[in-house]
């Protein structure tokens, strides 16, 4: 069983943090999120596929669970700063609505690591990048194995 942590992508929907970030840019509206503090692990859905197709090549004498996912954790209100930073639009940060704390969502991928000798490759800035560039432009990751 794969687990996938927040995958994003070129076309993602904006039922997602990322993709409503990149929607806003794509359309030049100011970056808005309703809290920056929350945070969580995003791979980039090339990372995930390479991933799920060395899975697929993997012998286990019984079922596991394994997290796709990078390991790493990113605040919502770096991400924001990233797309900000590569789109060139201005940024809106509500104050949170609550004083509870704020969560972190972070997935172990050790046993992909493990399973599969392999680790994601795209880091979020430079995956965000290629989102950003718009329809046509190839993943540079990618670009290396062909």
């Amino acid at each position: 069983v794969a687990r996938l942590s927040n995958v994003y992508g070129p076309g993602v929907g904006e039922n997602t943090v990322l993709g409503r970030l990149m929607g806003q840019a794509a359309r030049q509206e100011t970056l808005h999120v309703l809290d920056e503090r929350p945070v969580r692990d995003f791979i980039h859905v090339d990372d995930a596929v390479e991933a799920m197709v060395r899975l697929a090549d993997v012998e286990t004498p019984e079922s596991q669970v394994v997290n796709v996912s990078t390991a790493r954790g990113v605040r919502i209100g770096d991400a924001v700063e990233m797309v900000a930073k590569i789109s060139g639009i201005p940024i809106h940060i509500s104050e949170p609505v609550t004083s509870e704390p704020s969560t972190q969502l972070i997935l172990s991928n050790a046993r992909l690591d493990r399973l599969t000798g392999w680790v994601p490759q795209i880091h979020l800035e430079d995956g965000l990048e290629f989102c950003l560039k718009g329809p046509g432009t190839l993943n540079p990751v990618i670009a290396q194995k062909l």
